[in-house]
């Protein structure tokens, strides 16, 4: 952790036990280093070519689409196994800065999340609907289901100025051919 005396990102989840995780939030702020725990999607590929079109002023995103769908009703991992961790969709808040600009960072306006029915086990929502809009005026939906019994995982959709862009990991297409719009090997 920043022990080291450098910030850090950590990949969910970020601890095993909530007095691991608290041990890590100490140490966090007795250093003043930043520490985050998230998914590192913006390293894929896919993301990267989208994120150098927005730099370079050739794309400029008018709305973000992303939907996550999972079959978690019994907190398994993608093995099969019990996890000791439970993802939460109420957990995630409208809060960060929205990737709907310009390749600058731009403050949200509004935010607004819905969580949906509690799962009667597991005791957290199941279901969530977050909507976010930029200063720019882009708008970002985020859909998350951990009920879904079908295609398991994350799709983005960035619909822009000059196109719209399908990513799925590393593959990304565009709306209207659904071919790759890129070579893998020149991404990186």
């Amino acid at each position: 952790m920043p022990r080291g005396g450098k910030h850090v990102q950590v990949e969910i989840p970020l601890a095993d036990t909530l007095k691991d995780a608290e041990a890590v939030a100490r140490l966090q702020q007795a250093t003043g280093k930043v520490a985050m725990v998230g998914h590192t999607r913006r390293f894929n590929p896919s993301h990267q070519w989208v994120h150098r079109k927005i730099r370079a002023g050739e794309f400029g995103i008018q709305q973000m689409d992303v939907q996550t769908y999972f079959f978690r009703r019994t907190n398994m991992n993608a093995l099969g196994q019990p996890r000791s961790w439970t993802d939460h969709c109420s957990g995630i808040t409208p809060r960060t800065p929205s990737t709907c600009s310009r390749g600058r960072r731009r403050r949200h306006r509004g935010g607004e999340r819905d969580p949906g029915p509690v799962h009667p086990v597991l005791g957290i929502a199941m279901d969530m609907s977050i909507q976010l809009k930029a200063s720019t005026g882009a708008i970002c939906t985020l859909s998350l289901s951990f009920n879904n019994d079908g295609p398991l995982g994350t799709y983005f959709r960035y619909i822009g100025d000059t196109g719209t862009y399908l990513a799925r990991y590393d593959d990304l297409f565009t709306a209207r051919t659904r071919r790759s719009t890129y070579r893998r090997s020149t991404c990186r």
